[in-house]
C-alpha cells in the first residue's frame, strides 16, 4: 500500500506534461526569489511552464552552479551575466516531496550581445523532473 501511495504522489508531481507560457503573460518572479542581480551585458529570461504538475516545488535556476532564482509555475526571471557562455541548471526544491534528487538538468547556453534569449522550464511525460530548453529570442 505504501508503494502505491508513493507512486501516486510521484505521478501527481511528475507524471503529466506542463504547458508553455507566453513571455508577456508570465508573472515576474518576486524580488525576494531573484537571488542573483548583476549588471552583465548578456541578458536572458527563464520562463517556467504553467500547470499543476510539480507546482508545489520551486524550480531553482543556477548559473554556473550559483543559485540565481526560484520560480513557481507561470513565473519568469530576467538575468544578466558578463559571460557569453553559461551553464544553466534547474532543480526542484520546496516541500518535502520536492526533495527527490533528479540530479538537475543542465543546459549549455551561448548568449549574444543585443539578443535577449528565452529559456523554458517544463516537466514532460518521461517523469525525469524539471528540464530546461531554449525557447526563442525576445524582440523589443
Amino acid at each position: 500500500m505504501k508503494q502505491i501511495l508513493i507512486s501516486l504522489m510521484l505521478f501527481v508531481l511528475y507524471g503529466c506534461a506542463t504547458s508553455a507560457v507566453d513571455y508577456d503573460k508570465a508573472k515576474p518572479v518576486p524580488d525576494d526569489r531573484n537571488l542573483l542581480k548583476t549588471d552583465g551585458k548578456f541578458i536572458f529570461t527563464v520562463v517556467r511552464d504553467s500547470g499543476w504538475t510539480g507546482s508545489i516545488c520551486y524550480a531553482d535556476i543556477y548559473i554556473d552552479d550559483q543559485l540565481a532564482a526560484k520560480l513557481e509555475p507561470s513565473e519568469k526571471v530576467t538575468l544578466r551575466t558578463n559571460e557569453n557562455r553559461v551553464m544553466l541548471k534547474v532543480t526542484n526544491s520546496g516541500a518535502s516531496m520536492c526533495s527527490h534528487d533528479w540530479g538537475g538538468n543542465y543546459y549549455e547556453a551561448f548568449l549574444e550581445l543585443d539578443k535577449h534569449k528565452i529559456f523554458r522550464i517544463h516537466v514532460n511525460n518521461d517523469g525525469k523532473g524539471l528540464q530546461i530548453l531554449a525557447g526563442g529570442i525576445y524582440k523589443n
